[in-house]
């Protein structure tokens, strides 16, 4: 999944936005505000490779805690984040 928009989705179990149980490659995604009655808000990885580098998780520090759920920190990191330059 490439340049997609997940916001404000949510699972009645696990996975807000992302159920994965296969093999996925996630990048340049805005994956904000998605949640989950039971874990994994944004993502739930049932024990299968994930790479979701390289996205927008809603804010600079990178993914909240308790939003991806079997998902290790190499397979996120590094996350994209917003940068400011006043233009005079």
């Amino acid at each position: 999944m490439i340049d997609t928009i997940f916001t404000s989705n949510n699972a009645t179990q696990d996975g807000g936005a992302i159920w994965n149980g296969d093999t996925d490659n996630v990048h340049f995604n805005r994956i904000v505000g998605n949640t989950a009655t039971n874990n994994g808000g944004a993502i739930w990885n049932n024990q299968a490779i994930i790479n979701a580098t390289c996205n927008w998780w809603g804010f600079n520090r990178g993914p909240t805690i308790g939003s991806l759920y079997g998902v290790q920190t190499e397979e996120y990191t590094p996350w994209l984040y917003l940068t400011f330059k006043a233009v005079h």
